[in-house]
């Protein structure tokens, strides 16, 4: 990533956080530019080029000597933080129904908005206004008569549609990553290296820190030849990836649950298929009985290269299910 792009996603950062606080389109003063230039390293030709790309993009608009945000930068941010997007999404939802709602009470005509909503809906003000501002960007209501703390709204028709259809709704406003369009990435598996290439990019596609960074280490003792270390480190991994499954579906599981109890409750939510449950809990026939204190088994199978081998592949396409795959029906909690 060049200077220009680093320039880019440290403006869109710092924006975004003042769009939900303020409500409005931040005006972006001189000294956010200065401090965008100063975190990414971008020279003046940097930041010149980097707001007029932003400007065509319609992430900004140039107001003659001043910048201000659009309701698309707070998009643009929310496509790397898609737990953000969740969040806000949630509030958007909200807010769409409230107004089809309130249309439909009162037989149509505009809705308002003010101060006390805040304390109706327990969402701060200018999220509400944020939200309703990306709402009427992404043209499902249509904003009116704006002014400090009020604004008014109606819905419109693609409004409606969206409102109507969950399918619909779920894919221009999603809330978990079961419908998100963004997050489920396509797996190749015809050759082993864009298997592996792929898992690393879903996971850091999806934010799986924890499973990215257990994969990685198994790799390096792989790599020194550490095969019980490495088997430990790839368990581990497929471990992260079932808890962060289960956390953004909102499911709760027992901090210290085994993989088998873990991929139990990814299958009692939904999250795999039942008869699945197996194919996760192989990872715990390879484990070293020695470095894990396994039972007694009538056959003990030392750990060695295939072995561990064996376990980092079946980690990756594990991982790749459970991350790329599309859920026909939300998970229950």
């Amino acid at each position: 990533m060049d200077a220009r792009e680093r320039f880019k996603q440290a403006l869109i950062k710092n924006a975004y956080a003042e769009l939900l606080e303020s409500g409005w389109a931040p005006l972006i003063f001189d000294e956010a530019l200065n401090r965008a230039s100063q975190e990414s390293g971008a020279s003046e030709n940097d930041t010149r080029r980097a707001l007029q790309e932003m400007v065509a993009e319609y992430l900004l608009v140039d107001e003659g000597g001043h910048y201000r945000g659009t309701p698309f930068l707070a998009l643009k941010y929310e496509e790397a933080d898609r737990a953000a997007a969740y969040a806000e999404n949630e509030v958007r939802r909200r807010i769409l129904a409230t107004v089809i709602k309130l249309e439909d009470e009162g037989g149509g005509g505009w809705v308002r908005f003010g101060p006390e909503d805040e304390s109706e809906m327990g969402i701060a003000a200018g999220r509400i206004r944020a939200a309703a501002r990306v709402l009427d960007g992404l043209g499902l209501i249509e904003l009116s008569s704006e002014s400090s703390g009020f604004f008014n709204c109606r819905s419109t028709a693609r409004g409606h549609d969206v409102y109507e259809d969950p399918a619909q709704m779920d894919e221009q406003l999603p809330i978990t990553p079961t419908h998100d369009e963004t997050v489920l990435l396509p797996v190749t598996s015809d050759v082993l290296s864009t298997v592996i290439w792929s898992c690393e990019q879903l996971l850091e596609a999806r934010g799986w820190e924890n499973a990215l960074s257990d994969l990685a280490a198994g790799d390096r003792e792989y790599a020194n030849k550490n095969w019980v270390n490495a088997v430990r480190e790839y368990y581990s991994a497929l471990e992260s990836g079932l808890k962060y499954a289960l956390t953004e579906v909102g499911a709760t599981y027992s901090d210290g649950a085994a993989l088998n109890k873990l991929a139990t409750r990814a299958a009692d939510v939904g999250l795999i298929p039942p008869n699945y449950q197996a194919f996760f809990g192989f990872t715990d026939s390879i484990r070293s009985p020695r470095s894990h204190g396994a039972g007694p088994k009538p056959v003990e199978i030392e750990v060695g290269e295939h072995e561990a081998l064996l376990m980092g592949n079946h980690v990756r396409a594990a991982l790749l299910y459970l991350g790329g795959r599309r859920v026909s029906s939300p998970p229950t909690p």
